[in-house]
């Protein structure tokens, strides 16, 4: 539903503003959810959406209970979205996004990722593998090409994981511009 509804806002109607896009996204799934009978969501989907201007060397971010983690000379800072997800008619009837712009340099690295990574059970004492830990991991790893720092997260996760069945989806994407 998701996508689908993503195809329709971005290449149907030509909305390319973060923000707006989410928004829209919101109020459509509520919409789809609420005609098949399905009124009171109370999940939502998140999500992460950028929209880059390569001319200008900024980024535009709107999330949904996601963030944007942006590594430069292996140091990170840290975008979050905002703190409800889309589709859910558990926050308000109507969800308002908010989009912020960064600048970025040549050679920044840029990330976006569900949970799974983070939530993983293993290593030594079958705990989950958190935030933090995966910070630094992309930390450590960013002075990698982007091939190579896939392996590595590919490698670490499944140390961490070991033995452990995989607790959710994965998805860590990361862009170098």
């Amino acid at each position: 539903l998701g996508h689908d509804l993503l195809n329709e806002i971005v290449l149907r109607e030509n909305i390319t503003n973060t923000r707006q896009i989410l928004e829209s996204l919101d109020q459509k799934i509520i919409k789809a959810l609420s005609d098949k009978g399905q009124l009171n969501m109370q999940d939502g989907m998140d999500i992460a959406l950028i929209a880059i201007n390569q001319g200008g060397n900024a980024i535009e971010f709107c999330g949904a209970n996601s963030a944007l983690y942006l590594v430069r000379n292996q140091s990170i800072s840290i975008t979050k979205g905002n703190r409800n997800p889309v589709g859910s008619s558990l926050y308000s009837s109507k969800n308002e996004y908010t989009s912020t712009i960064l600048s970025f340099e040549e050679g920044d690295k840029l990330y976006l990722f569900s949970d799974g990574y983070q939530d993983q059970f293993g290593g030594p004492k079958d705990k989950k593998f958190m935030r933090k830990q995966f910070k630094s991991l992309l930390c450590e790893t960013s002075a990698l090409n982007m091939s190579d720092q896939k392996k590595a997260l590919d490698t670490e996760f499944k140390r961490w994981k070991g033995g452990q069945e995989q607790t959710d989806d994965v998805l860590v994407i990361g862009l170098q511009l």
